[in-house]
């Protein structure tokens, strides 16, 4: 099978599974279960947060208590009629999102502008209320097959 035949077979998959609408959601969801199989992860809470205006966004979180850690995810999801490139510039755009959600997060403006009832309001407030909290991990998923070009992700400092 070649990479666009499972990426075929994958969409359609993630369609049946989800309907047209919750895509998205259904795409993060098996996402956080395939790294949650593979040990990188416990299971993941799906959160959908976007404020595009300030460039912050996370998908979903775990919190990892035997490594005293937090897991953000966040999703490069483009669902395109052919598979696209991931590049340098997509992946540190897309963790410079994480950052800017952490920083936000030490902002009580920010945590109180929430909504308490958006599912991203726990993770923030839980954020905000511990600062001693460093142990961040982040982690991209993506519909798009990574360019021969990137030879190696650098971590934030």
């Amino acid at each position: 099978m070649t990479i666009e035949e499972f990426y075929d077979d994958f969409k359609q998959d993630l369609l049946a599974d989800s309907g047209e609408d919750f895509v998205l959601n259904a795409f993060i969801e098996k996402m956080c279960e395939v790294v949650s199989e593979q040990g990188g992860m416990p299971d993941a809470d799906l959160v959908g947060y976007k404020f595009t205006q300030r460039g912050i966004a996370v998908d979903a979180f775990a919190r990892d208590s035997e490594r005293s850690r937090y897991i953000l995810v966040i999703a490069d999801f483009r669902n395109a009629a052919e598979i696209a490139t991931l590049t340098n510039t997509d992946i540190e755009k897309y963790f410079k999102r994480l950052d800017r959600f952490v920083e936000a997060c030490g902002k009580s403006d920010f945590v109180n502008a929430l909504e308490e009832s958006d599912p991203v309001f726990p993770l923030a407030k839980f954020i905000s209320e511990n600062r001693s909290i460093t142990n961040f991990d982040f982690i991209l998923i993506s519909d798009a097959k990574i360019s021969n070009r990137v030879r190696e992700i650098t971590p934030a400092e």
